[in-house]
């Protein structure tokens, strides 16, 4: 998976991070919390886009739930 996108959605994360150019990802703090649900391979290696960080901060146990679902659907 590219590192442009983000882990859980798989849209776009717009992290300009590695650019050179100023990032919205460096303006925010990204809970411990919502880091142990990335899967290990994408942990160090993808960012996480500013809605999914907004949809955990509304409701981090529906984001867990939705998540847990995506990965083992029934």
């Amino acid at each position: 998976m590219s590192e442009n996108i983000c882990p859980f959605c798989h849209a776009d994360n717009n992290c300009m991070a590695h650019s050179g150019a100023p990032c919205w990802c460096n303006q925010v703090t990204v809970p411990q919390e919502l880091l142990d649900l990335l899967p290990e391979k994408n942990k160090g290696h993808a960012c996480i886009c500013l809605s999914c960080l907004q949809a955990f901060h509304e409701n981090p146990r529906m984001f867990a739930d939705t998540r847990r679902n995506q990965e083992h659907p029934r």
